[in-house]
């Protein structure tokens, strides 16, 4: 028995478990609305909160760096401190603190903290989620080297399936009460991260049937596809609000799909941007990688188009204010919206990002090089949320709530927005043009082996 449970694909299905409860920062407008009267913010202090959200979602390269000590440097670190495992555990410490420091915040249960204070406990709840995804992202591509493309996909997508599980459960046994769905965040997934942990190994094996097996798990994100799609039809047609899951389960299989194509088409060699190959198995680290232009090609592209989603994400239960919404109605839009953020920072950030540094650098200090390109996000974000988003709607607002209805609060925001996403999307064609040589020889160094194979 233990034989059978010690082996890369219980690893796996152990990540794919903790992935599915670790995404709560996909669900800050739930509780957003609350956080700001209870706590009394103006829109550009909740934009300010949000950032450093973000910023704590993104910004992992503690995480990195603790993964690589805890896993690579086998010499300095004690035999007992080593593995992903403590990894998780420093995750499930900091999501619970967070969390329950916000919650008691919320209901009262301790005076309310300056606007620094609850950055820190928002911070905190968000860095988490870099452990979780470090140790279970960095060692699903160590155990599938070979198909780095899927695994990542995989645990990406059932990331994003997480902020579907998480509002479903807000909606029905939080009864979509935002004080006791933080109460519920300190809890179910820290409790999910500590009963696993253990299992989330590095075995390093290879087989010919390690495609077949991570096929299965595509397989299973169909199958769930097909049982919630029918019931998503029905809802839609006896409901006015529900969540909309079998479209978040469809954002997997087509993420699943995508990778699997990544796989097929590149090989695995490990090469510098610039032209400048490595060795086959030699990595880059973190300050090599920065004597690159295409490591800041990644940051400029991210910090535009990841940092005008989050803005968005962050502020649309106030969108649904300003427009008159009712209560029903805003919740609607904002399930709505944070599945359709899902879809794209999975197709976006969460896997091709992932995948790009892994083949790029290496998957050595992958974790520290991948957190370290990701903190342009909230960079990003708090441009958008504060210096566009809080300024403009805190001009327009009036009266002691500081709220502001009608089309003008968020028109020139988003106009403005919609101009740094444009740039974004030129700085990610350009990195297309200087990387095309690049991936056309590992397409070349994949293709050609099979061609004479026949």
């Amino acid at each position: 028995m233990e034989e059978k449970l010690g082996t890369k694909w219980m690893a796996t299905v152990a990540s794919i478990w903790i992935q599915c409860s670790v995404g709560a920062t996909y669900t800050f407008g739930i509780y957003s609305p609350t956080l700001k009267s209870t706590q009394n913010y103006d829109q550009s202090t909740l934009a300010t909160v949000s950032v450093f959200k973000d910023i704590g979602g993104c910004a992992g390269v503690l995480s990195g760096l603790l993964f690589s000590f805890v896993t690579l440097n086998h010499h300095s670190c004690p035999r007992f401190l080593r593995g992903p495992w403590v990894v998780h555990l420093a995750g499930a410490i900091l999501f619970s603190a967070g969390y329950f420091l916000m919650w008691a915040s919320v209901v009262g249960l301790i005076q309310r903290p300056p606007v620094p204070l609850m950055c820190l406990f928002i911070f905190m709840a968000a860095h988490a989620q870099t452990f979780f995804n470090t140790g279970n992202i960095v060692t699903g591509l160590m155990n599938f080297g070979d198909y780095g493309g899927t695994i990542v996909g995989i645990l990406k997508g059932y990331l994003g399936l997480s902020g579907a599980v998480l509002i479903t459960v807000y909606n029905t046994i939080c009864r979509r009460n935002p004080s006791a769905y933080l109460l519920l965040l300190t809890l179910l997934p820290s409790i999910a991260s500590l009963l696993l942990m253990c299992q989330v190994r590095i075995y390093g094996t290879s087989s010919l049937d390690d495609k077949k097996h991570l096929n299965a798990f595509s397989a299973v994100a169909v199958t769930l596809a097909a049982y919630f799609m029918p019931k998503e039809r029905m809802q839609r047609k006896y409901h006015k609000h529900f969540p909309p899951k079998g479209n978040l389960l469809w954002t997997a299989v087509r993420q699943v799909a995508y990778d699997e194509m990544l796989d097929d088409d590149e090989s695995r060699e490990e090469a510098a941007f610039d032209d400048n190959t490595l060795n086959e198995g030699e990595d880059m680290n973190l300050l090599q990688a920065m004597c690159t232009g295409n490591f800041w090609l990644l940051c400029i592209a991210m910090l535009c188009g990841m940092g005008s989603g989050l803005a968005t994400l962050n502020n649309i239960s106030q969108v649904g204010q300003s427009l008159g919404y009712k209560t029903t109605e805003i919740n609607s839009l904002v399930s709505a919206v944070e599945y359709m953020e899902l879809f794209w920072s999975i197709w976006s950030r969460w896997s091709l990002m992932p995948t790009i540094t892994s083949e790029i650098f290496g998957v050595g200090h992958m974790g520290t090089i991948f957190n370290t390109i990701g903190i342009a996000s909230p960079v990003g974000s708090y441009i958008c949320s504060v210096r566009i988003i809080g300024y403009v709607y805190d001009k327009v607002a009036r009266g002691e709530d500081h709220s502001c209805y009608g089309t003008h609060c968020f028109m020139l925001s988003f106009l403005i927005m919609a101009a740094v996403a444009l740039l974004g999307s030129l700085v990610a064609f350009l990195f297309f043009f200087r990387t095309s040589r690049f991936y056309g020889q590992l397409v070349l160094g994949k293709v050609a082996p099979a061609f004479l194979r026949r």
